[in-house]
Order: C-alpha cells, then sequence, then structure tokens
C-alpha cells in the first residue's frame, strides 16, 4: 500500500526563514490584510495585477504588517501565492 503525501511549502526552518500561503485580491476598493490562520493570509490590492504591479504592493504590504522581509518565491502569476518570510 502507498502512501501519498501532500507537498506542504508551508513551514518554518531552523533559520527563520516562513513560508506562508496568500490569497491575493488585486483591483479592491481596499488595502487589507486578513490572516486566517497562522500560514494562511488573504490580502485585498488596490494596484491591478498588471506588469507585476500587484505583486509589487504585495510584497511591501506584507514588509510593512509583519515587520519582516517578505519575497513571492512561487506562483507569480497566479492568485494564491507562496511569500516566504525572513
Amino acid at each position: 500500500m502507498k502512501i501519498l503525501r501532500k507537498k506542504t511549502y508551508l513551514s518554518a526552518n531552523l533559520y527563520n526563514i516562513m513560508k506562508i500561503k496568500v490569497k491575493v485580491q488585486p483591483n479592491s476598493s481596499k488595502t487589507e490584510i486578513i490572516q486566517e490562520d497562522t500560514t494562511n493570509y488573504k490580502v485585498y490590492l488596490k494596484k491591478p495585477a498588471h506588469e507585476g504591479k500587484a505583486n509589487n504592493e504585495l510584497e511591501r504590504l506584507l514588509k510593512k504588517h509583519l515587520k519582516k522581509k517578505a519575497k513571492i518565491i512561487k506562483c507569480h502569476t497566479s492568485k494564491i501565492k507562496i511569500v516566504e518570510i525572513e
């Protein structure tokens, strides 16, 4: 019997680098961060998802909110992104 494991990106390691999952709603009327649980966030952004404007705003907003460096590492063109927090 073979056991399948889900591949998870949400974790923390020895170097205090944490990965979180962020669902982004670009072109919204508000800018807001909602923490659903410890590693899942929903973020509303005013910038459109065009030429990386929403991604840049997301990184800037998470950096300001979490007071740590935030960088998108996966799913740059998707609404659900994996972000690395240092």
